[in-house]
């Protein structure tokens, strides 16, 4: 006998309150996987922490959203006069490289600049400058969803309540549907249920905003 339970939000954080609660028979073990989750690609990877851009003594910035490099050119090109600044990867060094004709400066704080991969300084007009830093063009390189009532899951060798890890493996806007091919079942820490809170956290252990997409997960509670 096995219990399906599917949670919606549009927040990192699902919740589901069961009264009465199910009870769990305590002659038995039992456990819970991730079944499907589904919901659209609409992390940002440019917020209000990193989207000034400052040059000629002018500070813009960037709506928030998510951005791949060509969106970002694309965005600094119109709000720059013509024919001003160019913005490019380079495929072979994995760095960006940009040419402006107007100082761009990455001294102030929450810049573009460490997205791109630029530390902080100011590039003169003018000349071709490469990154000097990793592009972080991924905020998010992996989720992971938090059970509260999950039990043996380790993370950096500590306990936790991870019930599954994935790596969006969509461009933004797109959906992602995860339905893993195997299950995998931890057991819960309950005797019966009154709550299932899922969190979503990135690799930092960051809450993941997805800007009020909807989120659905389904689960799958059996009998060991």
């Amino acid at each position: 006998m096995s219990h399906i339970f599917a949670l919606k939000g549009a927040s990192h954080q699902l919740c589901a309150n069961y009264y009465p609660p199910i009870e769990l028979h305590p002659r038995y073990d039992y456990a819970l996987g991730l079944i499907s989750l589904h919901t659209y690609n609409t992390i940002p990877n440019v917020t209000e922490e990193n989207n000034k851009f400052c040059y000629d003594n002018k500070v813009m910035k960037a709506p928030v959203g998510s951005y791949e490099i060509s969106d970002i050119e694309e965005y600094l090109k119109s709000i720059m006069p013509k024919d001003s600044i160019s913005l490019r990867p380079n495929n072979n060094t994995l760095k960006v490289e940009i040419e402006s004709k107007y100082a761009v400066n990455f001294k102030r704080e929450n810049t573009l600049g460490r997205l791109l991969g630029f530390s902080k300084r100011i590039l003169e007009p003018n000349r071709k400058h490469e990154s000097d830093l990793p592009v972080q063009i991924l905020k998010v390189v992996t989720i992971r969803i938090e059970c509260n009532i999950i039990t043996s899951s380790y993370h950096d060798a500590r306990p936790s309540h991870t019930l599954y890890e994935f790596s969006p493996q969509v461009e933004p806007g797109y959906s992602i549907y995860i339905e893993p091919q195997h299950v995998i079942y931890l057991p819960i820490s309950k005797s019966n249920i009154e709550n299932i809170t899922l969190t979503l956290l990135d690799q930092d252990g960051a809450p993941v905003d997805f800007r009020g997409e909807q989120i659905i997960i389904r689960l799958e509670l059996k009998k060991l």
